[in-house]
């Protein structure tokens, strides 16, 4: 059984509590990657979430890098979790594209 670090297993928590399903947990380099779902009554609510591995400066880009993952698979809001801080050009254009930025 494998071992998830404390944020995933945090982040999973915030989403149950939130009423949305985590069905797949992808692990890459550099993040987790989670879709959760959340039934709404008019349709559903896809999400898309990347927990960082290590705590970093998260700037514009890799907020654009998730926004452009949310088009990819039809997420209509987004999650970053686990940045050092973020730039307040990155805070800026999070909030423009609903991106939630996490500590």
């Amino acid at each position: 059984m494998t071992e998830f670090p404390s944020n995933v297993i945090k982040t999973r928590n915030l989403l149950n509590l939130r009423a949305f399903a985590v069905e797949e947990l992808l692990e890459y380099e550099n993040r987790f990657e989670m879709h959760p779902i959340k039934k709404l009554e008019n349709g559903t609510l896809k999400s898309v979430v990347w927990i960082l591995k290590e705590p970093r400066v998260v700037g514009i880009a890799l907020v654009k890098d998730l926004v452009k993952r949310m088009e990819e698979v039809q997420g209509q809001e987004g999650i970053l979790v686990g940045g050092s801080r973020f730039t307040p050009a990155a805070r800026k254009h999070a909030m423009d594209m609903r991106v939630e930025l996490v500590v």
